[in-house]
């Protein structure tokens, strides 16, 4: 078996193309993986082979193997308002270090998690893919947050029901979803 040292070579591959899942998969992952100088020589060799033409589906093979093996970078923590770090559970909202709003939902089928963005302008939610990735710097947003967010889209920024309560629409908030920003 070889190792990552002995692909730095650029050997002699079959000439398939490469598949766009492999390309796009070698483009997403990189940035995700801690990269000794034996990862880093074989990608420089992936972006030559790149640059020159259409690379092998044996040269994806190989690097794709190598970034699989290799360990991942350590995420950044999500934190609350108080600084505190946080573990991700549905029905959380959170605001991300560049302002977008982030729901954290669960699916009924398989009870993972996964996140959906706020559009602001329509108040629309939107399927966010990686959401991990998205809530690096990412804070719980206050109960303030949420009541002025709340009643700019019309809709609770938690649970997206309507509000229909006159307390509840004169506050901006539910009573349940405003105990869980407390």
């Amino acid at each position: 078996m070889q190792t990552i040292a002995h692909r730095t070579r650029r050997p002699t591959w079959h000439s398939h193309p490469a598949s766009p899942e492999q390309v796009n998969s070698i483009a997403r992952n990189r940035g995700r993986k801690i990269l000794d100088s034996g990862l880093t020589d074989l990608l420089a060799a992936w972006d030559y082979a790149v640059e020159q033409g259409t690379p092998s589906k044996g040269e994806a093979s190989t690097i794709l193997d190598a970034l699989f093996a290799a360990p991942w970078l350590p995420r950044t923590p999500v934190v609350d308002h108080a600084g505190s770090t946080v573990k991700l559970e549905a029905r959380q909202v959170y605001r991300a270090a560049d302002g977008r709003v982030i729901r954290i939902q669960q699916s009924r089928e398989t009870g993972s998690l996964y996140g959906k963005l706020l559009d602001q302008e329509t108040g629309a939610w939107d399927y966010l893919p990686g959401v991990q990735g998205h809530l690096a710097g990412a804070r719980l947003l206050t109960l303030d947050e949420a009541i002025a967010i709340s009643a700019a889209i019309g809709q609770c920024v938690r649970c997206s029901r309507t509000l229909t309560a006159a307390e509840s629409i004169e506050r901006g908030i539910g009573p349940i979803c405003a105990q869980a920003f407390s």
